[in-house]
C-alpha cells in the first residue's frame, strides 16, 4: 500500500510540474502578445508631437490598442487552458482583412522606423473565416511583428491571405529564417 501511495504521489507531482510549466508558457505568450498594442500606445506621443493634424486618428489608434491589450490580458487564462488542452473554442465569422488592417495600423510605427514598405496582395472581396478574432489578431500580429523586426532596412514585407479549401496567410520578408529557429516553424 505504501508503494502504491508513493507512485500516486509521484504522478501528482509530475502533473503539478506539468501544470506549472503550462502556466509559465501561457504567461510568457501573454506578455509577448501585449507588446504589439502597448508599443503602438507608447509610440503615439511622438507621432502627436511630429504631426498634430492627425490627432483624431491617433486617439482612435490608442483607444483600439488599449482595448486589444485589455482583451489580451483577459485571454491569458484562455492561453493556459489551450496549453492544457482544455480550451473550449468559440469560433465566429471573422474578417481576416479587417484584422490584418488593424495589425498593420498597430505596427505602422515599427515599419516606419525601418523605412519598410508593406505590400498586401489583392484582397478582393471580403471572405470570412470561422475563428476567434482576438486569437487571430494575436497570431497575425506576432507573425507580422517578427517579419518586420527581421526585415532589413528599406526593404519590403509582403502579405497575402489566400482563400481555398483552407485559408493560408503568407508573410514574406527579404531575410531567411535563422537555421536554429527553422525547426520551430
Amino acid at each position: 500500500e505504501l508503494a502504491a501511495r508513493a507512485i500516486e504521489l509521484d504522478q501528482k507531482n509530475a502533473d503539478l510540474k506539468q501544470a506549472i510549466l503550462a502556466r509559465e508558457d501561457a504567461e510568457r505568450i501573454a506578455r509577448h502578445d501585449l507588446k504589439t498594442p502597448l508599443a503602438s500606445i507608447a509610440a503615439a506621443p511622438a507621432l502627436l508631437r511630429e504631426n498634430a493634424d492627425n490627432q483624431e486618428e491617433l486617439l482612435e489608434m490608442i483607444e483600439g490598442s488599449a482595448r486589444r491589450a485589455l482583451n489580451m490580458v483577459n485571454l491569458s487564462l484562455d492561453l493556459y487552458r489551450m496549453e492544457q488542452g482544455q480550451y473550449p473554442l468559440k469560433p465566429q465569422a471573422v474578417d481576416l482583412n479587417t484584422i490584418l488592417s488593424t495589425v498593420l495600423d498597430d505596427l505602422r510605427v515599427h515599419a516606419l522606423a525601418k523605412h519598410l514598405q508593406i505590400k498586401i496582395s489583392e484582397q478582393g472581396e471580403t471572405r470570412l473565416a470561422f475563428a476567434e478574432a482576438a486569437l487571430c489578431y494575436s497570431c497575425i500580429a506576432n507573425l507580422m511583428k517578427n517579419a518586420i523586426e527581421a526585415a532589413s532596412e528599406q526593404s519590403t514585407v509582403t502579405i497575402a491571405i489566400e482563400y481555398a479549401q483552407m485559408i493560408s496567410l503568407k508573410i514574406h520578408n527579404d531575410t531567411a529564417v535563422p537555421a536554429a529557429l527553422r525547426h520551430c516553424f
